[in-house]
């Protein structure tokens, strides 16, 4: 069995345990490397490309990063806190039962955050760029 500078790699197994560990395993690593990719921030001057990607696309910075919805969802919310019914109102194109699903994503993937009855967007998001929103974004063409 080799081992490279302390690492064990999944080559370094026998045969008949690399069958066992296939499935779950390479689940486990595979989705451990897509959210430290999420985190990654790229050098770039975040309003400078969030400008450029806009412009490009002619959709808004939240749209090209989470979607049509909860991209709307979230542009409403931009200048105030808006309770759900008032969100509803102002993106009529848009189903109520979806914009209600989108919002408790939202919530629970920490974008938003409920105060005195209005939902509040979390304005940080955009101050970096990260590998996973270049992605989107180039998907997106």
């Amino acid at each position: 069995m080799g081992m490279t500078e302390g690492a064990i790699h999944l080559r370094d197994f026998p045969p008949f345990i690399r069958f066992e560990l296939e499935g779950r395993f390479r689940q486990k690593v595979f989705a451990k490397f897509l959210k430290n990719l999420s985190e990654v921030e790229v050098d770039l001057p975040p309003e400078d490309f969030w400008s450029s990607a806009e412009e490009e696309f002619e959709r808004s910075r939240y749209e090209l990063v989470f979607g049509k919805v909860r991209g709307r969802i979230l542009k409403t919310l931009e200048e105030s806190p808006l309770r759900a019914k008032d969100i509803v109102e102002r993106n009529p194109n848009l189903s109520p039962n979806s914009i209600y699903h989108a919002i408790i994503w939202l919530k629970d993937q920490k974008h938003l955050k409920k105060r005195v009855g209005c939902w509040e967007l979390k304005k940080d998001y955009f101050e970096h760029v990260r590998v996973s929103d270049l992605a989107k974004v180039i998907l997106n063409v």
